[in-house]
């Protein structure tokens, strides 16, 4: 193996969203392009050294590579990235705009908050920051994101005006957005292999939901205790347990997945679901 095209192909393949089989059909591709091409310069009287460097030249920079093939494999990928980013930072300061002028106090955290992970994601969409592992830091950010962005749409939703019915509209779009990317990359980008596929994707798919149902009942439970409380309590901390046992369970289904034990997998699905069931129960029996 050539290791100044195995560097070279490497930093093509970091820059897009498929999954491993796929990036490796990629990796082999190039590299066998490559080859040819190198083979052909040192034909025309080139050494090694430069019929490589010449190889890599005309095929072009990495960061144009990448992009072009990550525009030609996901066409709207970084269209909604962008819409996404975009329509954040914008939402972000007209609701502290708002909250500063009209009513004479704003969330200055939030607002670093909020144009922190936009900003991150902005950067991910325009492959400024190749050098990290692309599908678990996206979905790390997304996530963030989507749970800033509901407690913006709780301040859109008690600004004393008549903009706030467009701002908790926008911001539910923008949550929207973020949830449909964290399916997206998540369920598409993840490794395995063709018999376990679907069966994975659908642990995916339902956990991912369980999640944002407990982890925003979490948080909401610990929102509203804080209302009631003078401080922190240690007892607050059992609110998140719901979320720990949420964790704990998606990583042993995808280790049982993995190893064949599908029954295995549903039967511990089943912990979060009852989870979530016990939520909406205790939740319509106040109410």
């Amino acid at each position: 193996m050539n290791p100044v095209f195995d560097h070279y192909v490497k930093k093509i393949v970091q820059q897009i969203d498929g999954n491993e089989e796929e990036k490796t059909d990629i990796y082999e591709e190039l590299i066998i392009h490559l080859q040819l091409s190198s083979e052909q310069f040192m034909l025309a009287g080139y050494d090694e050294k430069e019929a490589n460097e010449m190889a890599m030249k005309s095929f072009g920079e990495t960061n144009d590579i990448g992009d072009q093939m990550q525009q030609a494999m996901f066409p709207f990928r970084k269209l909604l990235f962008l819409l996404l980013t975009l329509s954040s930072l914008l939402f972000s300061f007209v609701v502290y705009s708002v909250q500063l002028f009209l009513e004479g106090d704003a969330h200055i955290g939030w607002l670093l908050l909020s144009v922190g992970t936009s900003s991150i994601l902005l950067l991910f969409t325009l492959q400024a920051l190749p050098f990290l592992e692309r599908k678990t830091w996206l979905n790390i950010a997304l996530i963030c994101h989507i749970f800033i962005y509901l407690y913006g749409f709780l301040l859109s939703l008690y600004i004393n005006h008549s903009i706030s019915v467009p701002l908790t509209y926008f911001s539910l779009v923008i949550i929207l957005i973020a949830i449909v990317l964290v399916y997206r990359t998540t369920i598409y980008d993840f490794q395995f292999t063709f018999e376990r596929k679907k069966q994975t994707k659908l642990l995916h798919f339902l956990n991912i939901t369980l999640g944002i149902i407990i982890i925003s009942a979490s948080l909401f439970f610990l929102w509203a205790v804080l209302i009631f409380s003078e401080s922190f309590e240690p007892f607050m901390l059992y609110i998140f347990i719901p979320m720990l046992i949420w964790i704990v369970t998606y990583v042993t289904q995808i280790k049982l997945s993995e190893k064949g034990k599908r029954i295995s997998a549903y039967i511990v699905a089943a912990i979060p679901f009852l989870i979530v069931l016990a939520i909406f129960l205790w939740y319509f029996s106040i109410f």
